[in-house]
């Protein structure tokens, strides 16, 4: 049960932290579009593939490419927005 708040929690952080990296490479935003695309895409897709595999830390890797996955997420929007950048 702890172990569920405690990787919440780090998915909840993954939203400031996420805002906090767009701030600092505001100009780095419009260049790497595709490479976020691509990295959320991969992220994706590697996690679907995980959970269906069955090992022990599989939910320690999923959370984290879930993480990976919301902080591009952020980064690809922040970089459409011409009052950010």
């Amino acid at each position: 049960m702890i172990g569920v708040l405690v990787a919440v929690l780090g998915l909840l952080l993954a939203f400031p932290a996420g805002w906090l990296l767009a701030y600092l490479c505001r100009d780095e935003l419009v260049i790497y579009r595709n490479w976020f695309k691509a990295i959320i895409l991969i992220s994706f897709i590697t996690s679907v593939i995980i959970a269906f595999i069955n090992f022990k830390e599989k939910w320690t890797i999923i959370f984290s490419l879930m993480f990976l996955i919301i902080i591009s997420g952020i980064s690809l929007f922040k970089g459409f927005d011409k009052k950010f950048i």
